[in-house]
This record gives C-alpha cells, structure tokens and sequence, in this order.
C-alpha cells in the first residue's frame, strides 16, 4: 500500500493552509477522527512525521508541515 494518495494529500495541504487538523478536516469534509487517523498514517509511514501537532491550551493548539512534509507533497 502507498502511504500517500490524493485525499491524503488534500488533507495535509489543507493543515498547511489553515494551521488546524479540525480546521483542515472540515475543509476536506471528513471528521475529526478520520483526519487524525490518516494523518497518524501518515506520519507512521515515512522516516519522520509530515505534520507536527501542538496540545491545546491557553493559546491553542495547532498543526504544521514539517520540512519533510513539504518536500513529500513537492514529490507527489
């Protein structure tokens, strides 16, 4: 199985755009949930993680693309 295909990614370019799994999850019209688990996925399946999380709190939350993130969706 290869671990990136268009809905993947449409997903991780939607987190680069809006900074927020949730955020981005809504854009793609999927849940929360199923976000989070392809973006585990994801992560799991490359050397490094392509999207970084930062727990709530006071500020917020938030999601980013790594370095390795933004080469992987160059090469897709």
């Amino acid at each position: 199985m290869f671990p990136l295909g268009p809905g993947k990614v449409q997903l991780i370019e939607a987190i680069a755009r809006t900074g927020s799994i949730s955020a981005a999850a809504r854009e793609a019209e999927m849940s929360y949930r199923r976000a989070w688990v392809l973006i585990d996925e994801v992560n799991r399946s490359f050397r490094g993680p392509l999207v970084e999380t930062a727990t709530g709190g006071k500020g917020g939350g938030g999601a980013s693309i790594t370095d390795l993130g933004i080469e992987v969706l160059r090469r897709y």
